[in-house]
């Protein structure tokens, strides 16, 4: 009993004298939110701007995982508010009503958008994402802060007739099998096996219909026009043969306010290769262009 009132006592005396320290907020986490079926992630708050991670294809929006715990202040919160989504008939997602183009998945941005109360954002797309975001920039200028594409194109590099070998082996019923070669192609055997199991649990979730739809609607003619990109650009892509100096050549053209930078030593993945210079490149561009507040 004694015991108990010395520590009553004392720590009114804390009270008292303001010396108990108040702990310091906790970093806000990601949770998961539902769009009329389609899934996003959100640090939360209520700001109308965010930055919107959107994946690329047979993927979802956990391979945004060293981005969305992320982009933190001084107090341990997001410095701003982050959402990744999973694209219509990906991850989580309820398919597209309409079928898979450009126009569906864009629109699905917009949606996520609307229901988590974000009227302007910047959009990070990788891969197939990339032409994505630049649909819903066409779409939806008015609601484009800027645009980060990664290791993604912005003008077309694969035809039509290049991809039908793929697109005939994806309609096969091995078509899992396949998306898996395709993968193991793209990264070296000694990969970190936590990211390996992370991008192949992500491409076993997506189905069929979603590899191939995805990988059509890459492939529209109509996506792939000329028109100029009128927002800020950061371009970050993982060094390869694809990028050519004619290929920087003509997107600089469409792309006046174009920030290129080009990795070595890592994958098509690059955000999880090198998570930390990745995010300094992304929070540097939209610092310095002060497309959030």
């Amino acid at each position: 009993m004694i015991t108990r009132a010395l520590t009553i006592f004392a720590t009114l005396i804390l009270l008292g004298t303001g010396a108990q320290e108040t702990a310091p907020p906790r970093p806000a986490e990601p949770t998961e939110h539902s769009a009329d079926g389609l899934i996003y992630v959100d640090t939360g708050g209520s700001a109308a701007e965010a930055v919107v991670f959107v994946h690329g294809w047979a993927s979802d929006h956990t391979v945004w995982r060293d981005q969305m715990s992320a982009f933190r202040g001084e107090d341990g919160r997001p410095r701003w508010r982050l959402i990744a989504v999973d694209l219509p008939g990906h991850g989580k997602s309820k398919p597209p009503e309409d079928g898979y183009s450009m126009d569906s998945l864009a629109r699905g941005i917009a949606q996520v958008m609307d229901d988590a109360g974000v009227e302007h954002a910047v959009l990070v797309g990788h891969s197939n994402g990339t032409p994505v975001v630049r649909q819903f920039a066409r779409l939806f200028p008015d609601r484009t802060l800027g645009l980060v594409t990664v290791d993604g194109a912005l003008r077309q590099i694969v035809t039509p007739e290049q991809a039908e070998p793929y697109i005939k082996m994806l309609e096969a019923d091995d078509y899992r099998e396949t998306a898996e070669k395709m993968f193991n192609g793209m990264i070296p055997p000694d990969w970190p096996e936590a990211d390996r199991e992370l991008v192949l649990a992500m491409m076993r979730k997506t189905s069929q219909e979603a590899m191939i739809g995805g990988l059509k609607a890459s492939l529209d003619p109509a996506i792939w026009t000329d028109d100029p990109i009128e927002k800020p650009l950061l371009v970050i892509n993982a060094k390869s043969p694809f990028w050519t100096e004619a290929y920087l050549e003509k997107v600089r053209e469409i792309a006046p306010q174009m920030e290129y930078h080009e990795l070595e030593g890592v994958t098509h993945f690059l955000m999880l290769d090198e998570p930390e210079t990745f995010n300094a490149l992304v929070a540097d561009f939209i610092t310095e262009h002060d497309l959030l507040d």
